[in-house]
């Protein structure tokens, strides 16, 4: 389809001109859409439609028109065909003479033959193809396909009879095919029409037509008669019969009777040829045999019609296939295969039974070989490969198949019982070959060969041959479906053709068709849906009408709705959407089809993909498409999107939500225990963002208006169920403007407000008059400066910065915060912890960081811990520390930084030599860890500098092991002769004057002797030429000089054997040492010839390339050399193959040789020249012409002996044998004293080696540190009280300490114990074994990362287990045999004889023999990072309970903010006193060895920090200072110099780690982080420590506030701080010389200004319980009700009670007045706090001693009245609640209730009740309610709504 969007100018003027004279004014403009419909646009440019009535519509709405223009009609865009008209079944009819009482009245007589003839005319006229169904899968067969679905329910209708009305009567006939693409049916009919050809047959859309056709036959009953064999009929109404609901119409066979019989097994059974079940045989009544014979008869054919059927579209199938395959189907053709008959091959004869054009292959059915007599099993072969080379043995196309050549088409067969066959031969092959061939090849299935069955059409296969490229593993026995079964997910049909194959589009794995393959490529398809659309089909079909041949009239008549469920076409799809029942059928998506909205004229295109969707898939009518056409829609006019761009619209929106979600108020559904059990009772209908997340995910949101409905219930329920204005209503106010001014205005854009906005925007209306009213309510009070007296200064309001990036560098790595208990943090400090994973175990695979101190496994650093030497792990860095070997920094670009693969040190590209731009690709090895093979590590005189490198670990740079990278860098930097590089500076090296190529000395003497000249000023002014310049002008080298190059030959040889001689350490003998010196020169003359043997290679590599090239096997080559004729020895074929197997082994071309010695160069160029001597022989080629060294190539072919060695050519440039080049006798007589002295020499050197093993001088410069494991080695032997252990348990298997597994465990009391492995830390101070969780039932570990998830789940099912070996509990390992009880701990598990599978399953000792795969050894030590998965946060809940521990740093005690000084904290970091920390880290005692150091902060004299830190392997050596900066440099000043020795400076051959020179931006490498401040886990503590606000309001106006990085305190904490400084510093003015706290309270108050008169009208009242009045009784609700409230006020008391009052409550400094009652805890609402006491007296008491207290000046009254007759006086006896303060806003209340007595008797208490939430620290009070005098109490609560006084 065209996406060309624009008109051309004419096409767009005469659009235009049409519509002016229609009536649309001007200014409008006309453009293409994407699917080249018309576009009309306003002028406005803001307004589209799609058509002119649509346009003048606009134009009168903009004002372009006036309101009275009229509108023309006209038709929607592309809207369906008309509704069908509903017909319904009559009650009864007769399948041969009955009328249909719906059917349209008869057509008047006069119409003709020829007028029916016309009628054909037309409807053939209105086909797609212009052509029967059956020539048109004859047309363009490369773009057809047949489909064919015989259970689908068109399929269905094949083979049965049918009724067809055409106006005047039933024309009866049998349905014998249908056409799935033109939704067609053949009917051939049983007596002739005019227009008919003589077979009678007509193809007919009986959708539109009125037919009557069997469904099934049964044998019938009807009451009083006997069973009677009769067709279910189906189809339109019946005339004469009465259907109700449940009931079938039935006609009987041999009568001419029609019935209505109810649909059960009572009245219908099964016919099945007849066979007579148990029910019908009990009817006694006779049944009629000429019926049963009629219906046999009947049913036999609608079977050998739907075989026919079958057989009609497999020969279809194969003739298209056949098409597209080449027309190779059936043909036989001979192939050569190299898989088989290994390693000769086979040719083979085959005849090829199906083509997949998605896979390019064919499949192959292959005969019998003629030459291993084996019977190949069929395969699929691409035969266009350029490997496959074949030929067709039949000539002719196979254009008549047999039933072998089209049984891999057919489909849907059904075997026809011999008993009911006309003739018994009917069907006999084609079912033999379905029962004894497979489906696929039409070989024979035998027994021995794998075979699958389709489990849809129980078609049998070969395992091969099902699926080109399926093998045993991507098929399931038990749920496979062969291709042609599956339904094509683009069209609904199933393709017997191609079948359907798995499609991956957008992640989307679907079956598709070879067809729909295509439209998908095109995006044609419904995103919703998945099914495909044409709209070309779709304009060619409606732009035509169809007549039905039967029927007079147009498209009016458009058959029947019956076969659907009946559903209103305006609603079809809503229902469709919200019933899933409904089943949407592939004729749905027909063009013609009579349901709206799934054809390509009723799409809309997605706005976010710019797929077309169908308006039915989207849950939208016919309505709501007309709305969206029209721009009027509320949401889809806006943003259309297709489901899946809506799910993940909808996730993007969830997701931002989340985002803007900062106090996690809706993240997660609200629950009794967060919200109290109030919450339900409010909140009808909860909602979150994690329930939305899940609704997003599932698909349930049809578009994000629903979303923004959800966050407006969401809010509305925070606003419903909090204060106004308090914090959690604040937030959520917050939260709704944020996302609907960010969030919906992006990603939300057409989500219109939905149903609860109006009732948040009441509830915003209700606060904003709650929050006037509450300003109208408060009074001004003028005793302000008074209450300031007593309260202190005034509060200042301040505003909290926000939360700001820690200003420490963060690891670059994961590391593990763990939480300890304080007995496990005081023995565990002393001892290694991975950094990473956090466990302790596996210590000899740790690594420490020579900078920063932390261990790491090897495993979780990912070092390379197997390649390292002891030089790369004493010197190894961490990846936080890491920095250049070379210079000691770290680059200012990190990216930089390259890592070797071996010692995993880090280097700078730039500083390399060959320098490099960036990080190569595969391997990078520093030049320090190469290996060289070639060189044996000799190449560098000079020693081997940290800046050389490599990318092969066994082969330097100059031997070639940075070829490939360095091209630019090495030209001309290669030796001419040894192929070697040369470095800069190199001065063995000397230019050829004539090619101007560098030659090394050691490689030519004559270059040796030429650079001696040189370096003795060359006073000859002879000029060198290198060996090839020679060659060129002479036939072979210049030996003018022979005895000069005799003595060279020997220097280089001896100078070899001499060093090979010392390392090996062996004595030899003279004749011994003078072979191998003239094997050495031998080897060292042919060194001189490697460009001519590796040109030979070349030559060999290049004639196979040219062999591939003609399209020839290399290996039929060889084979054709075995003849006789060819005169090709065997040894030369033998050799040539030898050289074809190492080419394709090895992989290499002419461009990527690398040969490592002149040894392999010269093995290999010998096999090269056999191969070439071979093909240049079978191609007549001339050698010296395709050879460039062809002298070389005739000196490698020697003939091999006759026991098969070859003697090595002589090169030319030895005029004499080797023994007379240095003749033996002489050189043995000049070198006998040399030898006995090398000798004696080697003697020694090997009585030393086998003293001292490690000989390696430098070996003593490498200490590799000893992990830190407790204190023992600092104790006498004698003291075992102070000895270290380990207190960590295995929350599992209960034992303790690490249990590495790796080690062999002895037997305890002849148990087989397993080992536990290493313990891995948990939340809540837990540990695990890595082996006890892992082998838990229900443990598993993630796939990637590590993680073990689960292990809560083994630990509390554990915890209700006994193990079955110990007996103790704990049992988390279970046999996973089924209904088997026994569960174990990990270790009693192997010592009770259990095992274990590779399967990860534990099998007990019954049922052992269950395993597949056992374990030889369960306990292993996983060398991997494992942790448990645990997301808890560890900051806040480690308050005196936990330790906190990070890597080497354990913190023991956060210490206490400080309140009353500043000095303990700066801006970037909190340092309270009291903070102690301990820290494993090098020591400055013995080098190379690690510590504890304990790291303390305490105050000086002065009240100042002081900072300490003191080594475990010297306490008295303390380092103090008053900064942490200056006691963390002095420490690592000492240990610098302690361990000096073992880091290099500035000397690059040294692999002594190189000295940082900088710590800038370095994790762990300054003070704050080496003491923990500097610590995100420790500052996330320690800002969530109580009196953490002091930090912010310093004393000092000099002193900074600290800046909070992850939380902060709230403006109340703070302020409430403010306000205790304040009380405090008023406590100081007002103190009170008696020093009695009951009179200090009223000189305050005299002093400010209020009256000390209290009288007995002041007692405190409390109210009473409900008090029924005498005379009346309580209902029985209200005696209900009365006990519940009994119940509660007696369980709430002995709750109080069961806590000690003084973990509950303090009495403190108040600021409202002298001492208050503050709690320790929080208090929920409700709850009761504390119970007033005292002594209890009778009123006449109380009053003498009221007068008595204020005679002698006692202030406060401390009595509370307990009911008419009883006061309690709290003055002198009572408890902390008689310093609870009045408040205009109390926080309490107190109340007088009856309680149960241990005396059984009910006694009444003044209690005092929360009436809110208090939290803790918070002061309590209550309202006094004192009654008005004349002398008023002033109060100083300071509360907004206080009036000033208490009374």
């Amino acid at each position: 389809m065209s996406m060309d969007t624009e008109l051309s100018a004419e096409e767009s003027a005469k659009a235009l001109r049409d519509a002016e004279a229609k009536g649309l004014p001007k200014g409008w403009s006309v453009k293409l859409d994407k699917r080249r419909r018309r576009k009309w646009i306003a002028p406005n440019g803001k307004k589209s439609c799609d058509s002119i009535p649509k346009a003048i519509a606009i134009s009168i709405e903009i004002g372009l028109l006036p309101p009275d223009t009229p509108i023309p009609t006209s038709n929607k865009k592309r809207a369906a065909s008309k509704d069908p008209v509903g017909k319904s079944l009559s009650k009864k009819s007769s399948l041969s003479k009955s009328t249909p009482k719906s059917v349209p009245k008869a057509e008047p007589k006069a119409k003709s033959k020829e007028k029916v003839a016309v009628v054909m005319q037309e409807r053939s006229d209105f086909d797609e193809s212009d052509s029967d169904p059956e020539e048109s899968l004859e047309l363009s067969p490369r773009d057809k396909t047949v489909y064919w679905s015989p259970k689908s329910s068109m399929g269905q209708m094949v083979g049965w009879r049918i009724r067809i009305w055409d106006s005047k009567k039933w024309r009866e006939g049998r349905i014998i095919l249908y056409d799935a693409y033109t939704t067609k049916h053949k009917i051939k009919l049983d007596e002739s029409l005019p227009g008919l050809n003589k077979s009678h047959c007509i193809w007919l859309r009986l959708i539109h037509e009125t037919i009557q056709y069997g469904k099934r036959l049964v044998w019938a009953h009807v009451k009083g008669f006997a069973w009677w064999p009769a067709m279910v009929m189906d189809g339109d109404a019946l005339d004469g019969v009465s259907q109700r609901k449940g009931q079938l119409v039935v006609n009987f066979f041999f009568t001419n009777e029609v019935s209505s019989l109810k649909d059960s097994p009572e009245s219908l059974r099964p016919f099945c040829g007849g066979k007579i079940d148990n029910v019908i045989s009990k009817n006694k009544k006779k049944r009629n045999s000429e019926a049963v014979k009629v219906a046999r008869k009947e049913e036999t054919t609608i079977a050998k019609v739907r075989n026919e059927a079958c057989l009609y579209y497999a020969s279809k199938a194969f003739s298209i296939v056949n098409s597209k395959g080449a027309k190779l189907l059936g043909r036989r053709i001979e192939l050569h295969r190299s898989d088989v008959n290994y390693p000769y091959g086979d040719t083979l004869v085959a005849v090829v039974r199906q083509y997949s054009p998605i896979h390019k292959k064919w499949l192959l059915s292959f005969r019998i070989s003629s030459i291993t007599k084996n019977k190949y099993e069929a395969a699929w072969i691409n035969l266009d490969s350029r490997e496959c080379d074949y030929r067709i043995l039949d000539t002719k196309t196979v254009t008549t198949p047999s039933e072998e050549d089209i049984l891999p088409f057919i489909h849907g067969f059904e075997c026809i019982p011999v008993t009911n066959r006309d003739d018994p031969k009917d069907d006999e092959l084609v079912s033999k070959l379905l029962a004894e061939r497979c489906s696929a090849c039409v070989d024979y299935l035998l027994t021995n060969q794998e075979k699958i069955s389709c489990t849809t059409c129980k078609a049998t296969f070969h395992i091969g041959c099902a699926e080109p490229d399926s093998g045993h593993s991507k098929i399931n026995p038990e749920t496979w479906i062969c291709s042609r079964c599956t339904i094509c997910k683009g069209c609904w049909q199933q393709d017997v053709a191609f079948g359907s194959h798995v499609y991956v589009n957008k992640k989307r794995a679907n079956p598709l068709c070879l067809l729909c393959v295509a439209m998908y490529e095109k995006k044609q398809f419904c995103p919703n849906c998945l099914h495909t659309w044409d709209d070309a089909r779709y304009q060619r079909v409606h732009n035509r009408s169809y007549v039905s041949p039967f029927k007079k009239g147009t498209s009016g008549e458009r058959g029947r709705g019956r076969k659907r469920k009946q559903v209103e076409d305006d609603t079809l799809c809503e229902e469709i959407e919200m019933d899933p029942s409904i089943k949407v059928e592939a004729d749905w998506y027909s063009p013609d089809t009579e349901v709206w909205g799934y054809t390509a004229g009723n799409m809309l295109s997605c706005d976010e993909c710019g797929l077309w969707v169908h308006s039915a898939c989207s849950g939208l009518s016919r309505k709501d498409y007309d709305t969206i056409s029209s721009g009027k829609h509320p949401v889809y006019s806006t943003e259309f999107l297709c489901r899946i761009c809506c799910r993940k619209r909808c996730i993007d929106l969830i997701e931002a939500l989340y985002e803007e979600d900062k106090m996690q108020l809706f993240a997660l559904p609200v629950t009794e225990d967060v919200a109290g059990p109030t919450y339900h009772e409010i909140i009808k209908k909860p909602m979150d963002l994690q329930t939305m997340m899940k609704k997003a995910e599932c698909g349930e949101y049809k578009n994000y208006a629903w979303v923004r409905e959800d966050v407006e219930l969401m809010v509305l329920n925070a606003l419903t169920f909090n204060r106004f204005y308090s914090k959690f209503w604040n937030e959520a106010s917050r939260f709704y403007s944020s996302v609907m001014s960010k969030v919906f205005k992006t990603l939300g854009k057409g989500a219109p407000p939905g149903f609860y906005k109006s009732l948040v925007d009441e509830c915003f209306r209700k606060a904003e008059a709650e929050k006037r009213n509450e300003r109208e309510r408060t009074q001004a009070d003028d005793t302000t400066e008074k209450k300031d007296l007593v309260a202190g200064a005034k509060v200042t309001k301040i505003t909290l910065p926000e939360l700001q990036s820690p200003p420490d560098q963060p690891s670059c790595i994961p590391c593990t915060d763990m939480k300890l208990k304080p007995n496990e943090a005081h023995f565990c400090s002393w001892m290694e912890a991975c950094f990473t994973c956090g466990s302790s175990g596996a210590m000899d695979t740790m690594l420490f960081c020579v900078d920063c101190g932390e261990a790491f496994h090897a495993f979780c650093a990912n070092a390379p811990v197997r390649s390292m030497d002891v030089s790369s792990a004493s010197g190894w860095r961490c990846p936080n520390c890491k920095i250049c070997e070379i210079s000691g920094e770290v680059p200012q670009d990190e990216l930089k930084l390259l890592y070797c693969e071996m010692c995993d040190r880090a280097f700078t590209t730039d500083l390399l030599d060959p320098p490099l731009s960036g990080a190569p690709k595969g391997l990078w090895i520093c030049g320090q860890c190469v290996d060289c093979k070639v060189c044996k590590n000799l190449s560098e005189k000079h020693g081997t500098s940290l800046k050389f490198w490599s990318r092969d670990p066994e082969k330097c740079y100059r031997c070639g092991g940075c070829d490939g990278l360095v091209k630019g860098y090495t030209n001309k930097r290669r030796c001419s002769v040894c192929d070697k590089f040369w470095r800069k500076g190199d001065e063995d090296v000397l230019e050829c004057s004539k090619c101007n190529n560098y030659v090394h000395a050691e490689c030519d003497p004559l270059a040796a002797a030429s650079l001696e000249d040189i370096g003795g000023r060359n006073k000859t002014g002879m000029e060198y030429e290198c060996a090839t310049c020679r060659v060129k002008n002479k036939n072979e080298p210049d030996i003018t000089g022979g005895t000069m190059l005799r003595q060279q030959l020997h220097s280089q040889a001896w100078t070899t054997v001499l060093g090979q001689m010392l390392t090996s350490r062996n004595e030899k003998s003279s004749s011994e040492l003078h072979f191998q010196l003239c094997e050495e020169i031998d080897w060292r003359i042919r060194q001189m010839w490697t460009h001519e043997y590796m040109s030979v290679i070349k030559d060999g590599f290049t004639m196979i390339s040219a062999i591939n090239r003609r399209d020839l096997n290399p290996r039929e080559m060889i084979k054709k050399s075995h003849c006789a004729t060819t005169g090709i020895p065997k040894w030369i074929s033998r050799r040539a193959a030898r050289f074809l197997v190492f080419a394709e082994r090895s992989g290499w071309t002419t461009d990527t040789l690398s040969v490592a010695n002149i040894h392999s160069i010269v093995a290999i160029a010998r096999m090269a020249s056999a191969y070439l001597r071979l093909n240049c022989k079978i191609f007549n080629l001339d050698e010296s012409i395709e050879v460039r060294a062809h002298r070389r190539m005739l000196k490698l072919l020697n003939k091999p002996d006759d026991l098969g060695l070859v003697d090595i050519p002589i090169d030319p440039v030895r005029v004499e044998e080797n023994d007379n080049l240095i003749e033996q006798d002489i050189w043995i007589l000049n070198n006998d004293q040399k030898l006995e002295s090398l000798n004696k020499q080697t003697s020694d050197a090997k009585e030393k080696a086998e003293a001292f093993p490690n000989p390696n001088p430098d070996s003593v410069q490498y200490i590799i540190a000893k992990p830190v494991c407790g204190w023992n080695k600092y104790l006498d032997s004698s003291d075992t009280k102070h000895k270290w252990r380990d207190p960590r348990a295995c929350c599992l298997c209960r034992t303790c300490g690490d249990d590495d597994g790796d080690l062999e465990r002895e037997n305890i009391d002849g148990l087989n114990l397993a080992r536990c492995g290493r313990l891995l830390p948990m939340r809540d101070g837990l540990w695990v074994h890595a082996s006890c969780a892992l082998w838990s039932s229900e443990v598993y570990e993630a796939q990637s990362g590590g993680l073990i998830n689960n292990i809560e789940k083994a630990r509390s099912r554990g915890s209700q287990l006994k193990c079955f070996g110990c007996g103790r509990p704990g049992a988390s390992v279970g046999c996973f045999r089924a209904n088997c009880s026994r569960n174990y701990h990990f270790p009693c598990a192997k010592a009770c004889g259990a095992v274990f599978t590779m399967d990860q399953q534990v099998f007990c000792e019954l049922h052992k023999n269950s395993g597949n795969v056992l374990l030889s050894t369960e306990s292993i030590e996983h060398m991997k990072p494992i942790m448990v998965n645990d997301d808890k946060k560890i900051y806040t809940d480690i308050e005196g309970k936990y330790c906190l521990r990070v890597g080497a740093l354990t913190v023991h005690s956060l210490g206490e903010i400080e309140q009353h000084t500043d000095g303990f904290h700066s801006e970037k970091y909190i340092t309270p006193p009291g903070y102690v920390a301990t820290r494993i880290y090098w020591s400055f005692r013995q080098a190379k060895s690690r510590t504890v150091y304990v790291l303390k902060v305490e105050k000086d004299k002065k009240g100042g920090p002081l900072f300490t830190i003191t080594p475990g392997d010297d306490p008295p050596s303390t380092i103090c200072a008053n900064t942490m900066e200056d006691a963390y440099t002095s420490l690592m000043h000492r240990v610098k110099k302690t361990n000096r020795e073992y880091f290099s400076s500035g000397d690059l051959c040294s692999k002594l780690p190189v000295e940082r020179k900088h710590n800038k931006k370095t994790y762990g490498l300054n003070g704050p982080q080496f003491f923990g401040f500097g610590v995100n886990s420790v500052r996330h503590a320690l800002e969530c420590r109580k009196g953490v606000e002091a930090v912010v309001t310093p004393l000092d106006d000099s002193s900074p506030p600290y800046s909070f990085s992850f939380t902060q305190p709230d403006i109340e904490s703070v302020m409430d701080l403010q306000r205790k400084r304040a009380a405090a510093a008023a406590e100081n003015e007002l103190e009170n010389t008696s020093g009695s706290a009951r009179t200090e309270g009223i000189k305050a108050i005299v002093k400010a200004g209020g009256s000390g008169r209290i009288t007995r009208a002041l007692v405190r009242n409390a109210p009473e319980q409900e008090v029924i009045p005498k005379g009346r009784k309580r209902t029985d609700a209200e005696e209900r009700k009365a006990k519940a409230d009994r119940d509660s006020i007696q369980q709430k008391y002995f709750l109080m009670k069961s806590t000690p009052l003084d973990e509950r409550l303090a009495a403190r400094r108040s600021h409202i007045h002298g001492w208050g009652l503050f709690c320790k805890i929080d208090l929920p609402k409700d709850s009761m706090i504390i119970e007033y006491m005292g002594e209890v007296v009778r009123q006449s008491i109380a009053d003498r001693r009221e007068a008595t207290y204020e005679t002698v000046g006692i202030g406060s009254c401390y009595m509370f009245r307990l009911d008419t007759r009883r006061i309690v006086d709290a003055t002198k006896i009572g408890c902390m609640a008689r310093f609870m303060n009045h408040s205009c806003k109390s926080n309490a209340y107190a109340k007088v209730i009856s309680v149960d007595t241990d005396l059984g008797v009910q006694e009444k208490k003044i209690c005092v009740f929360a009436n809110r939430d208090i939290a803790a620290g918070e002061e309590i009070t209550y309202d006094y309610k004192f009654p008005v005098e004349d002398g008023s109490l002033r109060c100083t609560c300071g509360a907004p709504n206080c009036i000033g006084r208490l009374n």
